[in-house]
């Protein structure tokens, strides 16, 4: 997982709940909870994946619904970032969700 005091700690899961590393398909988790898709894209997806120390996200998908997904909470809601790359200026979020 990545993590820098003060800013966001992003992992990223398979099926099962173990962590995984970039180029498979995977649950996105923001401390420990989800990252609702609402509003969520693709400039998101690469601010995301650099923020995690890799090149760019290779593809992103909404609504994919892992078993485990329903037993975690949603921790971040609305995110959009202007640019494909995460800085405190960048990027927006909700912690409060109304995900859907």
């Amino acid at each position: 997982s990545s993590y820098v005091a003060g800013q966001p700690v992003f992992t990223l899961v398979d099926s099962e709940g173990s962590e995984i590393e970039g180029e498979q398909l995977g649950l996105l988790l923001y401390r420990g909870g989800t990252v609702c898709d609402d509003s969520f894209d693709i400039t998101a997806a690469h601010a995301i994946c650099g923020y995690m120390g890799y090149t760019s996200a290779s593809d992103w998908t909404f609504g994919q619904r892992f078993d485990i997904q329903s037993s975690y909470e949603i921790k971040m809601d609305d995110l959009q970032c202007s640019i494909a790359e995460w800085t405190p200026f960048s990027c927006s979020f909700n912690k409060d969700h109304n995900c859907k």
